[in-house]
């Protein structure tokens, strides 16, 4: 999945750059661990055990601690953009625990094998306690191996030491079933006939949406919410003031849109479901196929 967020490549040079930033905010702790650079060969990975790990993922717990806070640290896995023979089987990592940034890669190998690849690098902000970032950083050097599983609906990435001692679990933010064409079939109990023309188009690596209401037209944002088990927001909902016949159907789009909390995948095939944050379905959503004549 592509994604705004900072890829590791650019921000390693960004910090290079940076001399003593914010100095009076330094602190005495310590790098990341180093870790060799990984020379074992590789086979290369399926397109599918590649997708399954990279991704958005929430940090549940490290080592022993269940983390149990309002807002959760975070760790992105993204694939390179342009992908080659050298890098087919990497994965460019992102973390922040809400006060550093950690960045580096990871290499997937045969065997539920993931290790680290090159130096972990982190920002050197002082943090108050408890220090996730730091915690990350310790454990992403002793990284060997991983399992992925699924519960409740949502899937969950654990890594492992040498040793097969639990380093971290992830949950995984797992909403890219809304990327692509809508057409809106409900709003908040109402139907919608398909002549009204109400669609949109979601593309969620950019955080845009891009909406026929029917006779204006809506840009705005949307984003993950790392928090929430499939927490999504919209935001920034600009549009078009033309007088138009079903302006009312219009206005009540835009009004359930700021209040949607999250976007679950209805029993229905290709039927998305915008709720609130108590459970409500606001919005009922048909996925457009765009190859159709």
């Amino acid at each position: 999945m592509r994604t705004t967020i900072l890829t590791c490549s650019a921000l390693l040079l960004s910090m290079v750059t940076i001399t003593g930033c914010k100095s009076s905010q330094q602190t005495n702790m310590k790098q990341p661990e180093k870790t060799a650079t990984t020379t074992a060969s590789a086979a290369k990975q399926s397109p599918e055990v590649m997708d399954r790990i990279a991704g958005e993922w929430s940090v549940t717990s490290i080592g022993d601690s269940v983390l149990d806070v309002e807002k959760l640290p975070v760790i992105s896995l993204q694939q390179p953009e342009n992908k080659t023979n050298e890098n087919v089987n990497t994965l460019l990592c992102y973390a922040n625990g809400g006060c550093n940034t950690i960045n580096g890669q990871f290499t997937v190998a045969d065997g539920n094998a993931i290790t680290p690849s090159g130096e972990f690098i982190s920002t050197m902000m002082l943090c108050p306690d408890p220090n996730f970032d730091m915690m990350m950083g310790q454990a992403f050097p002793k990284v060997k191996s991983y399992a992925i599983s699924d519960a409740n609906g949502e899937s969950v990435l654990t890594l492992y030491d040498a040793k097969g001692k639990k380093l971290m679990s992830l949950r995984k933010h797992d909403i890219d079933f809304i990327n692509g064409a809508w057409r809106v079939t409900s709003i908040d109990g109402k139907q919608i006939a398909p002549e009204v023309g109400m669609e949109m188009v979601i593309d969620l690596p950019e955080h845009r949406v891009h909406m026929n209401a029917g006779c204006n037209i809506v840009n705005g944002t949307i984003e993950p919410v790392m928090d929430t088990p499939a927490g999504i927001k919209f935001s920034n909902m600009a549009a078009t003031r033309m007088t138009c016949p079903n302006i009312e159907l219009e206005y009540a789009l835009l009004q359930n849109l700021e209040k949607v909390a999250k976007c679950v995948r209805s029993g229905k095939k290709d039927t998305a479901l915008l709720e609130n944050a108590t459970g409500k379905v606001l919005i009922t959503m048909t996925r457009l196929d765009l190859n159709v004549d």
